[in-house]
C-alpha cells in the first residue's frame, strides 16, 4: 500500500466531513490493532506486504481515532464541552505502531530474507530488491510523519501544560529518534543507511518545524 503524506491527508480531509465516530466502536478497534502491532514487534508477520499494510492500517486508525477525538472535545454542541478533560492521546500504541514502521527495522527484515533473483538457467536476473526498499522506507516514513504531525497538532490543541503537553512531546522524541535511526537498536550498515537517509531526514526537518511553529494546527 502506497499510503503517502497527500494520500494521507486526502483521507483526512475525507473523514472530517462526516460525524464523529462512535468512540466505544472505535476502543474495540484500537484494542484489534494494538494486537496487530504487538504480534508483529514480538513474532513477526511472515508476508513483507501483509505486514507493511496492517502497521500502516494501525498507523491510519490512530490517526483517524485522535482526528475523533479532537472533534469530540470541540464540538460546539456538546453539552459542557469546555470543560471537558482533554482526551486521550493515547501514546502508549503510538510508540508501538512507531516502533514497528522503524525504517531501520523494516529493511533488515526485507534484506535478511532475501533471495537474489535468478532464471531457469541460474544467471541473476534484475533484481528489485533496492525499489522495494525504497517504497517500504517512503510508506514507513509518511506513517511515523503523520503520527508526529498530529501528535504536534494536539499539543497546540491542549497546551495546558502537565501531560497534555508532555505526552506529545513523547510521540514526537520516539517519531524523531526512530527516523534517525537512534531508538530502534536493530543492527544496520551503509546500504541500509543510505536507503533511509534522504527520506527520512527530510521528515525529521519537517516534523521538527512543524513542531516548533507557532501557527501549526490542522486548522490553520
Amino acid at each position: 500500500p502506497h499510503l503517502l503524506w497527500d494520500q494521507l491527508a486526502e483521507s483526512a480531509a475525507y473523514m472530517a466531513r462526516f460525524e464523529s465516530l462512535d468512540m466505544g466502536l472505535l476502543e474495540n478497534t484500537t484494542k484489534l490493532m494494538d494486537e496487530i502491532v504487538a504480534r508483529e514487534l514480538k513474532q513477526g508477520i511472515p508476508s513483507h506486504h501483509m505486514r507493511l499494510f496492517l502497521l500502516a492500517l494501525a498507523a491510519d486508525h490512530w490517526m483517524q481515532g485522535r482526528v475523533a477525538a479532537i472533534r469530540k472535545q470541540f464540538d460546539a454542541s456538546a453539552p459542557n464541552h469546555v470543560n471537558n478533560p482533554p482526551p486521550s492521546l493515547d501514546v502508549q500504541s503510538a510508540r508501538e505502531i512507531i516502533m514497528a514502521l522503524s525504517p531501520k527495522r523494516m529493511l533488515a527484515k526485507i534484506f535478511h530474507s532475501h533471495v537474489p533473483p535468478v532464471d531457469s538457467e541460474g544467471k541473476k536476473k534484475k533484481d528489485p530488491i533496492k525499489r522495494l526498499a525504497l517504497e517500504t522506507v517512503r510508506v514507513c516514513v509518511a506513517c511515523i510523519e503523520n503520527l508526529a504531525l498530529i501528535a504536534c497538532d494536539w499539543r497546540k490543541r491542549f497546551n495546558s501544560g502537565g501531560s497534555t503537553k508532555e505526552e506529545p512531546k513523547h510521540v514526537v522524541s520516539v517519531a524523531v529518534g526512530v527516523l534517525q535511526g537512534k531508538v530502534d537498536e536493530t543492527p544496520s550498515n551503509d546500504t541500509i543507511r543510505a536507503i533511509m537517509a534522504p527520506v527520512c531526514d527530510s521528515a525529521v526537518g519537517r516534523i521538527q518545524a512543524f513542531y516548533e511553529s507557532d501557527m501549526g494546527g490542522a486548522d490553520s
